[in-house]
């Protein structure tokens, strides 16, 4: 009995000590890098989930091939974040334009361990009634849909970070900080490819209760 404790107890120790002892190779390893090369480590770890570092805004965004868009997006997702440590408030604008129904999809509040904001655009393909809206699945639009859109996130006034992309999701997360979602204003930006197409989506801006003097057109 006391040799297997023994046994065992040896072995926790030595898998203390190697776990220990690689810790500290990585952290040194990590030092010695320079700027440069820690962001090329940073991505290559976060770039198969979709993700980069951007240095400029020194926020984490999602790169326009993420795996993300092979799955598009439904309201199920809002409803569960809560679960996945996921705190936003979230505001889906749903239109008619060219046979199809849309969803520009807005997002910020508090992701994990993140402040963050999101903008994504999606559409079915076909139209839609409005009592399906909650249950139908949105798919991601294509390289030639994508939409030139901006976001600035401010903190009680003042700016986190702001970015444009020509994208389907743009994104922008701080990482490592603490906001409560109403403390958090977006402004949004969106170049549409044609007048009808704007003004299909201010109407649907104006029914959600917008009033023209929030918007810039």
């Amino acid at each position: 009995m006391y040799l297997i404790f023994g046994i065992l107890f040896a072995v926790c120790v030595i898998c203390y000590l190697i776990q220990f002892f690689r810790r500290r190779y990585i952290i040194q390893k990590i030092r010695c890098m320079d700027y440069c090369q820690k962001i090329e480590r940073i991505n290559q770890v976060t770039y198969p989930f979709g993700f980069y570092y951007l240095p400029s805004e020194d926020i984490m965004t999602t790169h326009l091939n993420a795996w993300q868009r092979e799955f598009g997006y439904c309201t199920v997702f809002d409803c569960t974040a809560s679960r996945f440590q996921m705190v936003f408030d979230c505001e889906p604008v749903y239109f008619n334009y060219n046979d199809c129904t849309w969803r520009i999809e807005f997002w910020k509040g508090q992701y994990g361990l993140n402040t963050g904001g999101e903008i994504g655009i999606y559409r079915t393909d076909s139209i839609i009634t409005a009592d399906k809206y909650d249950t139908a699945l949105f798919h991601s639009v294509s390289d030639n849909e994508l939409l030139s859109v901006c976001m600035e996130l401010n903190y009680k006034g003042t700016s986190k970070f702001s970015l444009c992309r020509q994208h389907w999701w743009l994104t922008g997360f701080d990482v490592g900080s603490y906001s409560q979602p109403e403390d958090l204003t977006m402004n949004v930006s969106i170049t549409f490819p044609c007048p009808d197409m704007l003004h299909c989506f201010v109407d649907s801006l104006m029914r959600l209760g917008y009033h023209e003097n929030e918007l810039s057109i």
